[in-house]
């Protein structure tokens, strides 16, 4: 009886050992996760980016096309600067508009670059001219509530 006890501990500790194992070589593989290197950086500036961090996709269309490389707040203006490590070459209309979207109402935010029309891109270490900034649910639920009651 005794022999059976602990090699059902014996079991019961190995399988432990493994599930703690697995977890800890999952969390560390997606920190490990190469973000893929970009040439060009540019920047954009925005009133608010509830939800952008380092690290935050950038995407046109839907496809990723870079990251957010760096946050940082202009003491000046109190807007937010977004440093962005882009793909090499995009040739990125110079009017267009980048803004911040979600990928559900509850989801994960990113960038959306909405490509514009214009001959002149953005070269790199230039800066987006029209910015959307984050709107977050409270905003809206006031504006809808304040739409109601002039009615």
């Amino acid at each position: 009886m005794g022999n059976k006890k602990s090699f059902e501990a014996i079991i019961g500790v190995l399988v432990l050992l493994f599930c703690f194992l697995f977890f800890t070589h999952i969390l560390k593989s997606n920190e490990n996760v190469k973000r893929e290197k970009y040439k060009d950086i540019l920047y954009a500036k925005f009133n608010n980016i509830d939800g952008i961090k380092v690290g935050t996709e950038i995407k046109i269309a839907g496809v990723r096309v870079g990251y957010v490389e760096d946050i940082k707040l202009d003491t000046n203006t109190f807007q937010v600067k977004v440093k962005m490590d882009m793909s090499e070459n995009l040739n990125i209309p110079d009017d267009s508009t980048i803004s911040v979207s979600s990928s559900s109402l509850l989801g994960d935010k990113f960038l959306s670059i909405d490509p514009g029309i214009s001959d002149t891109v953005l070269l790199n270490g230039s800066s987006f001219a029209n910015t959307k900034s984050s709107m977050n649910i409270e905003d809206l639920v006031g504006k809808i509530a304040t739409s109601f009651a002039k009615q």
